[in-house]
């Protein structure tokens, strides 16, 4: 998981759409089961993969290269 920080708890990044986590190193990945704890919050956001499935024309608009 990536390793964020906020008030003591981890935040793990999620992709809204596929449910991807983003890791470490900045890659999505895909993940069975993730161990909730009282230290874990998530936080959403949309995977580079779904953006382009999802908003093609903003992909395009901004020039955006995955």
């Amino acid at each position: 998981m990536i390793d964020i920080w906020c008030n003591g708890k981890e935040i793990v990044i999620q992709c809204c759409s596929c449910q991807r986590v983003r890791n470490d190193a900045g890659e999505w990945q895909d993940v069975k089961e993730i161990r909730q704890g009282e230290k874990t919050l998530f936080s959403h956001s949309v995977c580079p993969m779904c953006l382009v499935d999802l908003y093609p024309e903003l992909v395009s608009a901004i020039n955006l290269t995955l």
